[in-house]
């Protein structure tokens, strides 16, 4: 949008910004699309100021791995496990998630289909690999 004026008044949205510290008066965020570690596209903003929302759209330990086992908004628990489909050019492996309790319908969905439908979701549980078996 090229055609802004300076004095004038806007709303700005930022999604899927990556909080990296907060205070009690800041939060510093790393920007969509900042390299791991970078200060490309870091910006400070006070969260309490009037006219500041910050929404939150996914917990830290976004995205779900292999292995997770994860709580939705309606207290039901998914598994996530690796889908694999198609054969040579056509295969495809999706990261899926599965509902693990009984009474549910909700079948398997992709994870980000389950938090938009379904979140805010938290970390139920996760496997660390031992230090010892991972390869250099």
């Amino acid at each position: 949008m090229t055609d802004l004026k300076p004095g004038e008044h806007v709303n700005i949205t930022i999604e899927n910004a990556t909080i990296v510290e907060v205070s009690r008066h800041a939060l510093a965020i790393n920007l969509p699309g900042t390299e791991p570690n970078g200060v490309k596209g870091f910006i400070t903003i006070n969260p309490n100021r009037e006219g500041v929302d910050v929404t939150r759209v996914a917990p830290a330990e976004w995205p779900p791995i292999q292995g997770d086992l994860w709580r939705d908004a309606y207290k039901t628990l998914w598994f996530v496990y690796r889908y694999e489909s198609g054969i040579g050019t056509s295969h495809r492996v999706e990261t899926r998630m599965t509902s693990a309790s009984e009474n549910t319908h909700s079948g398997s969905m992709s994870p980000d289909r389950l938090l938009s439908e379904r979140g805010p979701v938290t970390l139920v549980h996760r496997e660390y690999p031992d230090p010892d078996d991972v390869e250099d």
